[in-house]
């Protein structure tokens, strides 16, 4: 369980975010959706900034899609 209140919260976040652009990192937020919505997200983003082409995500985004990864 989270000890901040939101406000705080809410300066922790830009705090970080900034500290990890300024390290030379790309940040992509994870969207606010259902499990199955998030895992496609992350997935695909993986697929296309990372791992061009790898068969394991190929095959993860296929039981995907056909509801067998959940």
């Amino acid at each position: 369980e989270r000890k901040q209140d939101f406000a705080e919260a809410q300066r922790t976040f830009s705090a970080m975010r900034t500290a990890y652009r300024d390290a030379g990192y790309d940040l992509v937020e994870l969207p606010k959706a259902p499990v199955p919505a998030r895992l496609r997200f992350l997935l695909e983003t993986v697929a296309a900034r990372v791992l061009p082409g790898d068969p394991l995500i190929g095959a993860a985004l296929s039981r995907l899609s056909s509801g067998r990864l959940q």
